[in-house]
C-alpha cells in the first residue's frame, strides 16, 4: 500500500520550481506532482494561484473537493506536471485545451521552457488558433471598448465610457502585448481568479504576477503559436505520458481520439515500446488534465497519484484576497439569504474572489444564513457593489445604511421577499465537467457593470472565429514525441486540432518585416526558412501573418 502524505515528511513548497524548467530535445514532460493540506477559509482558486495553476487545472485534478468550500485540511493534489504541446519549440506556444502558455528559450545550456496558466475565449468567442507574432507592447494600456460592446452595454442600461484608463477598473490589467492578428492580445487582468477559465471574448488573460515577467522577456516579432490540443503526450525518461483535457465544443472528440490512438500505435511500433491500452482509454475518458504514465508496467493511477510529493502549507497563499477589518460600521450590501451554511459560504467565497474583490461574510441569523458584503466607505461604493452583485451573480442585493444594522447583522426588514435560490448540489464524479463548481463564478467570466467593463479585444470589431470545418489545422508535431525512425505521419495525425476539410484561411494583408517594430537580433533573425528539427514542416512565417493597426487600442 502506498504511504499517505501524513505518513511522509512534508517538504517546503518553494523547493519546487513553479514556472521555469530545463527540457531536453527528446523529452516533453516537465514539473512535479505535489499535494498539500488546504488551510481554513481557503479555496482551490487560492491554492491554484499560489502554485501557478489555473482554476480548471486545480478543480479537475480534485473532483471530490468543493472548489469554494473545501473540507478543513483536505489534501489537495497540485498538478504542477505538464506535457509540452506538439509545436516548434520557439517563442510562445499557447495550448487552448490546457489553458496554458509556454515560452521556449534556447541557449548554450540547452532549451528552457517557462509556463503560465491563462484564461481564454469563452464558448462562442473562442480564441483563434494559428501562427502570429507580437506586434507591439504597452505598459498601462487604456481599454477602448468596441462598438459592439458599447452598444450591448447601452442596451442593458449599463453604458460604458468610450475609454477606460489604466487602473484597477481596466480589464487589460497593467501590461498588454498586441498580436499580429488584429484585436487579439495577451494581457493581464483585474479579475485574476478568472485565469484558467474560458472567460474572455477571445484574448489571452494572465495573472498580474505572470504577465509582468513575460512582458519584459518577450521580444517584438516573437512568434506566437496558438494550438488547441486536448490530447498531448511525450517522454519523461523512458516512460511515455499522456495528458487529456475535455475537447472544446468546436472540436470533434471522436476524430481526435482516433488520431491520438493511431499516433500512439505508431510510436509503440517504431520504438518497440509496449503501451498499456487500457490505461490510455481511461486517461482519454476521464480527461482530468493530469499527465499519466501509459507505458506498460508503469504504476497504476492510484499509486501514481499517491506518489505526489507532500509539501507543507506555506502559511500565507500568494494573492489570496485580504478582507478589510470589520468594525461594525459603514455601508453594507445584503447579498443573499439561504437555509444552507455551505451555500452561504460558497457565495461568500465567490464574492471575495471577484475582481476587484467584494468583501463579504456569511452570518447566521436564526435558522438561516445571510451573506453580507462590506463594509463600504459610502453609499456610492455600496451601490456600485450591489450593481456588480446583481449583474454578475443574478442575485437581488439591497444596500444597507449604517443605521440598518445591529452589530454587523442585517435587520429582518432588509431580508428580500424571495429567498436566495439554492444552487444544485455538487455532483461527485470521476470525470469532472468543464466547470466543477456548483456556483459557476460567472462574475469572473463575464464582467458587466461599468466599473468592471467586460473584456473585449481592442481595435476593429473582432472577426468571427471560423466554424470547425473552415479553420485549417496548424498544429506542428512535437519533435520530442516522434522518434527519428517513425514512418511518415498520416494526414490525420497532423490535423489533430480540428476535424473537417481544410480550407484557406481568411485573406489578410501582409506586413513586410521591414515595417515591423524594432526587435532584438535574436527575434529578428527568425524566419520561415529556419529549419525545424527532425525534418518536420517549417512553421508559417509569423511576421507576415497579418497586419495590425498602428493605433489599434484607439479604434
Amino acid at each position: 500500500m502506498p504511504s499517505t502524505p501524513a505518513q511522509r515528511q512534508r517538504r517546503a513548497a518553494d523547493e519546487f520550481e513553479t514556472h521555469t524548467f530545463a527540457v531536453a530535445e527528446d523529452q516533453s514532460v516537465v514539473g512535479t506532482l505535489l499535494s498539500m493540506p488546504i488551510g481554513p477559509g481557503e479555496t482551490l482558486s487560492d491554492v491554484a494561484r499560489h502554485f501557478g495553476l489555473g482554476y480548471e487545472e486545480i478543480a479537475q485534478a480534485n473532483p471530490d473537493i468543493d472548489p469554494w468550500v473545501p473540507a478543513a485540511n483536505a489534501e489537495v493534489l497540485i498538478p504542477q506536471l505538464f506535457v509540452l504541446p506538439r509545436a516548434a519549440r520557439r517563442g510562445i506556444v499557447i495550448n487552448l485545451a490546457a489553458m496554458r502558455l509556454f515560452r521556449f528559450k534556447s541557449g548554450e545550456n540547452g532549451t528552457q521552457v517557462t509556463t503560465y496558466p491563462v484564461g481564454i475565449g469563452r464558448e462562442g468567442k473562442s480564441t483563434p488558433t494559428g501562427t502570429m507574432a507580437i506586434a507591439r507592447k504597452t505598459k498601462g494600456p487604456a481599454w477602448y471598448p468596441t462598438k459592439n460592446i458599447l452598444a450591448d452595454h447601452a442596451k442593458r442600461g449599463d453604458p460604458l465610457p468610450a475609454m477606460v484608463p489604466p487602473g484597477p477598473d481596466n480589464p487589460l490589467g497593467a501590461y498588454a502585448m498586441y498580436l499580429t492578428r488584429p484585436s487579439y492580445l495577451i494581457h493581464g487582468t483585474n479579475k485574476p481568479f478568472s485565469v484558467g477559465l474560458r472567460a474572455s471574448n477571445g484574448c489571452i488573460r494572465m495573472y498580474p504576477e505572470n504577465i509582468e515577467p513575460l512582458f519584459g522577456a518577450a521580444a517584438l516579432r516573437e512568434p506566437v503559436q496558438i494550438v488547441n490540443q486536448p490530447y498531448v503526450y511525450g517522454w519523461r525518461g523512458n516512460v511515455l505520458y499522456l495528458q487529456a483535457y475535455t475537447p472544446h465544443e468546436e472540436l470533434n472528440p471522436g476524430a481526435l481520439r482516433s488520431a491520438v490512438e493511431a499516433d500512439l500505435k505508431a510510436i509503440q511500433d517504431a520504438k518497440h515500446h509496449p503501451l498499456d491500452w487500457e490505461r490510455i482509454g481511461q486517461v482519454l475518458r476521464e480527461a482530468r488534465g493530469i499527465p499519466m504514465p501509459v507505458s506498460q508496467g508503469s504504476p497504476s493511477f492510484q499509486v501514481f497519484l499517491a506518489s505526489a510529493v507532500p509539501v507543507a502549507h506555506p502559511g500565507v497563499l500568494f494573492g489570496r484576497p485580504a478582507l478589510p477589518a470589520d468594525d461594525g460600521g459603514g455601508w453594507r450590501v445584503f447579498a443573499a439569504d439561504t437555509a444552507s451554511e455551505i451555500t452561504a459560504r460558497r457565495v461568500t467565497a465567490v464574492l471575495n474572489h471577484q475582481g476587484p474583490p467584494i468583501p463579504a461574510k456569511a452570518i447566521e441569523v436564526g435558522e438561516r444564513y445571510q451573506v453580507i458584503a462590506g463594509p463600504f466607505p459610502d453609499a456610492k461604493a455600496a451601490k456600485l457593489a450591489a450593481h456588480r452583485i446583481r449583474a454578475d451573480l443574478e442575485l437581488d442585493p439591497r444596500v444597507l445604511a449604517p443605521d440598518d444594522q445591529i452589530a454587523g447583522h442585517a435587520l429582518p426588514s432588509a431580508v428580500p421577499a424571495e429567498p436566495f435560490a439554492e444552487p444544485a448540489a455538487r455532483t461527485e464524479r470521476a470525470v469532472p465537467a468543464a466547470s466543477p463548481s456548483p456556483v459557476l463564478p460567472s462574475a469572473l467570466a463575464e464582467p458587466l457593470p461599468a466599473s468592471m467593463p467586460a473584456e473585449e479585444p481592442v481595435g476593429e470589431p473582432r472577426p468571427e472565429v471560423p466554424a470547425p470545418s473552415e479553420e485549417p489545422a496548424r498544429a506542428l508535431p512535437n519533435p520530442a514525441a516522434y522518434p527519428e525512425t517513425l514512418p511518415a505521419e498520416p494526414d490525420s495525425v497532423r490535423t489533430f486540432e480540428r476535424a473537417g476539410p481544410e480550407t484557406e484561411p481568411e485573406s489578410v494583408p501582409e506586413t513586410p518585416v521591414e515595417s515591423m517594430p524594432e526587435a532584438t537580433a535574436e527575434s529578428a533573425s527568425q524566419s520561415e526558412s529556419e529549419p525545424v528539427p527532425h525534418d518536420l514542416p517549417a512553421a508559417p512565417n509569423p511576421y507576415d501573418a497579418t497586419a495590425w493597426p498602428e493605433s489599434a487600442e484607439e479604434e
